[in-house]
């Protein structure tokens, strides 16, 4: 990258922590939950414009360069990988229990996921997008380096992901995620640079948030039909409907949903749910496989009920949890780092 644009990054890393981001953590990590949950997902359908490219999206407002690409690889592998580890650990231990009590053939090694990426799906289908989201960081970074402006970043990004999409969207599949992270550089690249400009903070052109937040999201939902209901599920690169429509439609919503929670500010239990989101990524699909099972032995099936008592149930637990593991486990949640690396550059935090 140009002097001029480590100075404007440098510059925009100096800047205060903007809380109302936490907000919108909050918001994605809810909506991840309630995916799970399973209510209402036929009729809901366009919150898939949302759901992952807001995730990707808020993971881009963070990216950073510490130093070299080993430091920051380091560093991601500390915040990214052994929380991966542990959580599919604590998960893969639940699954194998669920199976021997329920007498169900354990039919997924523990490494199984090397090979075959339906092994999370099957222990902990959420834990997909820290892989993801660990080559997203590492790519990112080595066109952050390579590519000499912001044009030439975009371009860039959005080639990757029309490749992997033509490459990638049948039955041949790049191991760990990488095809999805590729699928995913737009969006982490608008993050980026969401993050470098004076969009997230306040500016003159706020007085026509409302006016912004409304046009974008007429956008999106016209997207969204004109592109017949246009869904890339990410974890799979699987292509229902319009790629072009749905990448207009989840570019229009995420930044009306950046613009809302700017709008709105922090909101407490957003906030505080948004802060430990990867805490809550990790357990919440567990804690349906359990609440479910118990639920159904006291002869609640299936259906809105049991969907929503399951929900209530998994986010109440969920944040319970957030407490005990981020004291108890602050290396393996992302709290604290498990391998050091010198280097004398500091975090920067939005």
């Amino acid at each position: 990258m140009s002097n001029n644009s480590e100075q404007s990054i440098s510059s925009q890393s100096a800047k205060p922590r903007i809380e109302y981001i936490d907000t919108a953590k909050g918001i994605c990590i809810l909506l991840v939950v309630f995916l799970h949950s399973g209510l209402f997902a036929d009729s809901l359908q366009f919150l898939a414009l949302l759901r992952m490219p807001f995730y990707f999206t808020l993971s881009g407002l963070f990216f950073k360069d510490y130093g070299g690409f080993l430091p920051t690889v380091i560093k991601k592998i500390n915040k990214i990988i052994i929380p991966f580890f542990f959580f599919y650990t604590g998960s893969y231990i639940i699954f194998v229990a669920l199976r021997t009590l329920l007498d169900i053939d354990i039919n997924t090694g523990f490494f199984d996921f090397f090979t075959n990426p339906n092994a999370v799906f099957s222990v902990n289908i959420a834990l997909w997008f820290l892989f993801a989201l660990f080559w997203a960081n590492t790519i990112f970074f080595i066109l952050h380096r390579y590519c000499h402006n912001i044009i030439s970043l975009g371009v860039v990004s959005c080639a990757l992901a029309v490749a992997s999409l033509i490459l990638f969207s049948g039955d041949y599949m790049l191991p760990l995620f990488i095809d999805s992270a590729l699928v995913a550089m737009p969006f982490f690249f608008l993050g980026y640079c969401l993050r470098n400009t004076s969009f997230l903070y306040p500016n003159r052109f706020d007085r026509f948030s409302w006016l912004s937040i409304s046009l974008l999201i007429a956008i999106a939902v016209g997207a969204y039909f004109l592109g017949e209901s246009p869904v890339i599920t990410l974890s799979s690169i699987k292509i229902d409907g319009s790629p072009i429509f749905y990448f207009i439609g989840a570019f229009a919503i995420v930044i009306a949903t950046i613009l809302l929670c700017k709008k709105i500010g922090p909101l407490p239990f957003l906030k505080y749910i948004g802060q430990y989101s990867l805490i809550i990524l990790g357990v919440h699909c567990s804690l349906f496989h359990i609440s479910r099972n118990i639920l159904q032995s006291f002869g609640l099936k299936d259906g809105i009920l049991h969907d929503a008592i399951t929900f209530i149930i998994v986010i109440a637990i969920s944040v319970l949890l957030i407490a005990p593991l981020k004291r108890y486990f602050p290396r393996f949640t992302a709290r604290r780092d498990l391998f050091s690396w010198n280097t004398n550059k500091k975090s920067s935090q939005l």
